[in-house]
């Protein structure tokens, strides 16, 4: 029933988005927001512990900051940015298709923050540099109301919670695994996503200039880091 509401909802609402008509908009987005307020819920029901890893909680939760996000852009008059953030969150429910509804199967440690606090600062890197994408595609097609500088601090303030995440994760690490350390994909990956977003951080003036450019390294972040994450957990079987 959530993801069914998620879906058909950020679907709805990005089409209304698109063409202008904001009661279908604002209608389709309150349904998908109440889906995925809905999924966080009810795994917090069924375990006793926030949602924060898995395929299904991943979607959830960054469907839902999305979704409070694009409100923020609906009743601030900037339909287009929402639009995109819907569309975004309507692009992200598919994947639930190629694996089980439900939580996963992880209990926590009374009392130790660290693991969970790594997993939700990088749901919240994932749906703000998804934001930002959404902001850049505004722009690129014509967006004004400053879409593109919106785009820029969400970038940055994803760039912000993905590097605590990574601090965060060094602490876990520390704790589980000792000062034991070699490369491995991880790392490169992590290496890679953020040298991504520095790109996009650190335009050069001749390569800004170019709309398409500034529109790839924009959106490529947010793109890459949600297929980073759901790609890996759902071939851990999660």
């Amino acid at each position: 029933m959530a993801y069914a509401c998620a879906l058909a909802g950020y679907g709805l609402a990005a089409l209304g988005g698109a063409r202008g008509w904001r009661g279908l908009a604002a209608g389709g987005g309150g349904l998908g927001l109440a889906g995925c307020l809905l999924g966080v819920i009810a795994v917090a029901w069924s375990t006793g512990r926030p949602a924060f890893y898995g395929p299904y909680e991943t979607v959830m939760m960054v469907g839902l900051w999305l979704g409070l996000l694009a409100m923020w852009d609906a009743l601030s008059r900037r339909l287009a940015v929402a639009a995109w953030s819907w569309g975004l969150g309507a692009v992200l429910m598919p994947w639930l298709l190629f694996t089980p509804i439900k939580a996963a199967p992880i209990n926590l440690i009374p009392g130790y923050l660290w693991m969970p606090l790594f997993f939700e600062l990088r749901l919240a890197a994932q749906a703000l540099l998804l934001y930002a994408a959404a902001c850049h595609l505004a722009a690129w097609r014509g967006a004004g109301n400053g879409a593109a500088a919106r785009g820029r601090l969400a970038l940055l303030g994803g760039w912000g919670a993905f590097m605590a995440g990574e601090l965060v994760g060094a602490l876990w690490s520390y704790d589980w695994l000792g000062d034991f350390w070699q490369w491995n994909a991880g790392f490169l990956s992590s290496t890679s996503l953020l040298l991504l977003m520095g790109l996009g951080l650190h335009l050069p003036p001749s390569w800004a200039a170019r709309p398409w450019l500034r529109l790839v390294v924009g959106a490529a972040p947010g793109v890459a880091l949600n297929l980073v994450t759901l790609s890996h957990q759902m071939g851990m079987g999660s």
